[in-house]
């Protein structure tokens, strides 16, 4: 009888015959086989060290551009050599999302590329070296250079909210901001859930309006639950914590096993065992099943507005602010405007707190973390742990 894993072995030579790769995205399926999941599983089995004997040294034997970690993630001037091929051989430098060159994914690596220019994570070196080496190459959004003023303007696209606004603050705001910040510096966020999208939804939704150590039980039974089923839960994507629900029965069911009693609001909200289960629903209509689709679809603006939209049509996540938060958990980098960063920005800048709006405090969080160096997430993961040991 053939096993489940020679059986992937055989689906992943098919899908390497077709697209020229053997690193299919998480959702991808080849003759009605889930090679994307199967190849994530593999590579989740060597980090852990689960790996059977023989098997690693099959893959890198039978696929000779097999790749233990994302082939997006190579070092800079890795991208940059293939870039330079995908160049000769196509004329261009703007390539599909989807394309490769010699199996390197190159559209997801100069995606990733421009995300990082966006989020003012891509050094002045790096950004004037692409600018040299391809003569045609663009910036999908090219950040704008804000002279000194009084007050700083802008018209932006709110990642929180979606709308957009001309928001305000004064340079002088801003340096206040920065030195209440400084102390921060150097200090790091945890990483999230990077491989477990099931875990980023359940932690967002979960999270607002509660002391977080109520998120850290759900957390804590969902992984036991999924464990006692012999499942790795930190892998699991959209399609496994659909399921747990299936096998609960309901929302109620899965909030007695697994969730709490806990609502979205104290006023006609829902549990938010439903929230859950609604939003992993928006992700699965979207066809993001993992949080290397949800990091992949980030690099398309669009497709992002479209998905927040559907989300914030949930019960109790009008506001944005989980949504943002999903994503910061599976490893896209921003702040989580909600009322502990919006107190600290308030109390450091001597305004009233219900004066400072979860918008104006994602923009100048934002720039302050530029001006220190950090990265977003980072410095939003310091102010709320500063703010929450504050009495």
């Amino acid at each position: 009888m053939t096993s489940r894993y020679d059986e992937g072995i055989a689906h992943l030579h098919r899908y390497r015959a077709v697209h020229g790769t053997s690193s299919p995205r998480q959702r991808d399926v080849i003759d009605g086989f889930p090679i994307g999941t199967w190849v994530a599983t593999r590579r989740a089995e060597y980090r852990s060290g689960q790996m059977p004997p023989g098997h690693a040294h099959q893959l890198e034997a039978e696929f000779p551009d097999w790749q233990w970690t994302l082939r997006a993630r190579a070092p800079f001037h890795v991208g940059l050599d293939h870039l330079h091929r995908y160049v000769a051989t196509h004329g261009t430098s703007s390539p599909p999302r989807h394309a490769t060159i010699d199996g390197f994914p190159i559209g997801a690596w100069a995606a990733k590329r421009r995300t990082e220019y966006r989020q003012h994570r891509l050094s002045p070196k790096r950004i004037t070296q692409l600018e040299i080496e391809f003569p045609d190459w663009k910036w999908n959004v090219r950040s704008q250079h804000i002279a000194p003023a009084t007050v700083q303007r802008r018209s932006v696209t709110n990642p929180v909210t979606g709308t957009v606004a001309a928001m305000a603050y004064t340079t002088e705001q801003r340096r206040i901001l920065v030195t209440a910040c400084a102390p921060f510096r150097g200090l790091q966020a945890p990483s999230g859930y990077p491989d477990g999208l099931a875990l980023c939804v359940i932690d967002s939704v979960q999270s607002t309006g509660v002391s977080y150590s109520s998120v850290e039980n759900v957390v804590a039974r969902y992984r036991s639950y999924r464990r006692a089923h012999g499942d790795d839960p930190d892998t699991d994507g959209v399609p496994e914590l659909l399921a747990t629900f299936d096998e609960l029965g309901d929302p109620g069911g899965w909030a007695q096993k697994i969730g709490n009693n806990n609502r979205t609001s104290t006023r006609s909200g829902v549990l938010k065992s439903q929230a859950i289960r609604d939003a992993a629903r928006v992700l699965d209509g979207a066809r993001i099943a993992s949080a290397e689709d949800l990091r992949e679809t980030a690099n398309d603006e669009t497709q992002l507005a479209q998905i927040r939209d559907k989300w914030c049509v949930v019960t109790g996540q009008r506001s944005g602010i989980t949504w943002h938060y999903l994503q910061m958990l599976a490893g896209i980098p921003g702040v989580k405007p909600d009322r502990m960063i919006c107190r600290f920005v308030a109390d450091s800048l001597g305004l009233a707190r219900r004066s400072v709006t979860p918008q104006f405090a994602f923009e100048i969080v934002t720039a302050a973390a530029a001006d220190i160096g950090m990265s977003p997430t980072d410095l939003d993961h310091a102010i709320w742990q500063y703010q929450r040991g504050r009495k």
